[in-house]
């Protein structure tokens, strides 16, 4: 069995190491040549110094090369050599009259064996062929290659010699590029590893931009092929090792094709995406949390108001929030305007010296090292001046409303704002955040109107928190050729809003075709809204010894009944449904009747219904009974 292929360009010192080989100890020597090992094929391949492999050249000669030399992990070998006979190689290149520039592929097998090829530079034809370019790379076919702007294509999780996961995000018919984003839908059973495989994901994208995640990688395998921009990139970290290949390139470090962006999204405390603050220290990183933890294991409800202000306010300076929101309507029905409202006590509000009181404010916080220490000591004395005359001009032209020893003011922008006024909405929301860390304003709230009514966003309801939060969040961060990995969106919401939420997801983000959705759910109703066109779908269930098995539907599941969807494809067996009474009734039938030829088809019924018997009492068990003895008469009537 082939292990790997690999490719290398030669160079001078390849062909005429002798020469190049000069040492204290040494002279020079000729006609001594050697055949280089790049670094991570080296570790993909196993390729340790010392090892022994057989290699029959083209004339039917046998040869045996040595893996020596030692990579950056010492056990590694770095090239291969002629066991005993270093003037192998050289020999070899000279009847090929080989110069630099000119390519060697390179074949290894799992028993030790090894199959070179050469190729001449000039011979274009078989460099085409075989999609060689550059200096080193691998062959594998190209087959899987679209021009799309991101979309995955498969993925790989092993440890040592076990396979965990072995996925295909789409049928092989769907290749076609789509004017709609690309969903994939993955369904299954609690356990069967929904949730892990978005994990996973951003876990491989993590560790590509990140040293410190690499270490924490768990497993010994991680493999992940996607298309970006017609070009397939496949990464592999193996022991920890990233080797990311272009078109079957090699690509050097820095040099990675990734997605513009990794979006984790999520809607509960314990989802298993990596926790990370999205902070200017780390802008350049394409993996972004958007889940509503604010630490490792925390969140509060003032943060998620909180951080959907922030999302509208930027999407308002950006032009962005007219479209945002009218998406938004057609699902929740909200008027297009959002207003902040912002709580002072009287006194605070009515101190004569506003600076100086500002500036003791923000010491205090600095000698207390409370969490909003470092906040504050980014305000500048400047800062202070400015937020002082912010808080003087709402109380010169009484832009404010006084309930007992409370004044409420705030800040209102809609789809009606000219520029002008949203890039005052926007400054004025820094000073707002500002005084929020200075502990002057004390409550600070999101307002929702639906209606012509107003009303809190603490008082909206769950559903509707979660699609705000979750929407705003995306529609703030995405770019084109992106990922979204999106964990159980189906939280609190109503199934009405479930059957539309794909189509939903499709319309508001209508301009990111060249985005992948990858959505992890226990919802059926969300698989009868799944376009053909632009979504897959993925189930997940537990063997029989734990094993996962992974199926990639290949057909279409749009406008299927729930009971169709829940029985065929979540395997829950519902009382009085249609679809489990007719295979029940189709198997009985088949035994009755002794349908000998139908055995095929009395297998699958049986081995189908046999995972849904609910006890031993259970009525279907004895139809199971009966169908396996009839089973067992035919096998044995037919063997003799």
């Amino acid at each position: 069995m082939i292990i790997g292929v690999y490719y290398i360009q030669l160079k001078d010192a390849h062909i005429n190491w002798g020469k190049h080989r000069k040492t204290n100890t040494r002279k020079l020597r000729d006609e001594e040549a050697y055949i280089a090992i790049p670094a991570e094929y080296a570790y993909a391949y196993n390729l340790k110094k010392g090892d022994i492999y057989l290699c029959v050249l083209e004339n039917g000669k046998s040869i045996e090369l040595k893996a020596s030399g030692s990579q950056s992990r010492k056990e590694y070998a770095k090239q291969f050599e002629g066991n005993g006979n270093l003037k192998i190689i050289y020999d070899w290149y000279k009847s090929k009259n080989a110069v630099e520039g000119d390519y060697v592929v390179v074949t290894i097998y799992d028993n030790k064996t090894i199959d070179l090829e050469f190729i001449s530079a000039t011979d274009h034809m078989q460099l085409l062929n075989l999609n060689i370019f550059g200096k080193k790379g691998k062959i594998s076919k190209l087959d899987e290659r679209v021009d799309v702007g991101f979309r995955l294509i498969s993925l790989k999780l092993k440890n040592r010699e076990s396979e965990y996961y072995n996925i295909r995000f789409f049928p092989d018919d769907l290749k076609s590029k789509s004017e709609r984003p690309i969903t994939t839908l993955i369904i299954g059973a609690n356990g069967a590893g929904k949730s892990f495989i978005l994990m996973i994901l951003s876990d491989i994208f993590n560790a590509v931009q990140n040293a410190n995640s690499v270490s924490q990688l768990k497993y010994t395998y991680y493999g992940l092929k996607y298309i970006l921009n017609g070009d397939l990139i496949e990464i592999e970290i193996i022991n920890r090792a990233v080797i990311i290949h272009k078109n079957d390139v090699l690509l050097d470090k820095g040099n990675y094709a990734l997605p513009k962006k990794v979006l984790a999204v999520a809607f509960m405390l314990n989802d298993k995406f990596h926790f990370k603050q999205n902070t200017a220290l780390n802008e350049n990183n394409i993996y972004e949390y958007l889940g509503v933890r604010v630490t490792s294991n925390a969140s509060w409800t003032s943060s998620i108001g909180n951080k959907i202000a922030e999302c509208l306010v930027n999407l308002a300076s950006n032009e962005r929030l007219q479209d945002f929101i009218e998406r938004l309507s057609k699902y929740l029905e909200l008027d297009s305007k959002i207003s902040i409202g912002c709580e002072i006590s009287e006194g605070d509000f009515r101190c004569d010296d506003l600076k100086t009181f500002l500036i003791k404010c923000g010491q205090k916080i600095t000698d207390q090292e409370e969490f909003r220490r470092d906040a504050v000591k980014r305000i500048s004395e400047e800062d202070y001046e400015i937020l002082a005359e912010y808080v003087s001009e709402i109380r010169k032209n009484n832009l404010y409303i006084q309930e007992g020893n409370k004044i409420q003011f705030g800040i209102v922008f809609s789809t009606d704002n000219t520029r002008d006024e949203i890039l005052k909405v926007k400054n004025d929301y820094k000073l707002i955040r500002d005084l929020c860390n200075l502990k002057i304003i004390k409550n600070l709230s999101l307002y929702l109107y639906k209606k012509g009514e107003k009303y809190s966003f603490d008082d909206a309801s769950s559903g509707e928190k979660h699609i705000l939060y979750s929407f705003a969040n995306i529609f703030n961060t995405i770019e084109k050729n992106s990922l979204v990995l999106i964990d159980e969106p189906e939280i609190s919401l109503h199934p009405n809003w479930q059957i539309k939420y794909i189509s939903f997801l499709k319309d508001v983000f209508k301009d990111y075709s060249s985005c992948h959705f990858v959505i992890a759910t226990h919802s059926h109703y969300l698989v009868s809204d799944l376009d053909p066109e632009s979504s897959s779908l993925i189930t997940m269930e537990n063997g029989q010894n734990n094993e996962k098995i992974v199926n990639t539907i290949n057909y279409s599941t749009y406008a299927w009944s729930a009971e169709n969807i829940l029985y065929n494809l979540f395997g829950v067996r519902m009382t009085r449904n249609y679809y489990f009474d007719s295979d029940v009734r189709q198997l009985l039938y088949l035994i009755s009747h002794q349908k000998k030829e139908e055995l095929f088809n009395i297998k699958k019924l049986y081995c189908k219904l046999r995972k849904y018997v609910l006890d031993e009492n259970d009525p279907l068990k004895y139809v199971l009974d009966e169908a396996k003895e009839y089973i067992n008469n035919v096998e044995c009537s037919e063997s003799s």
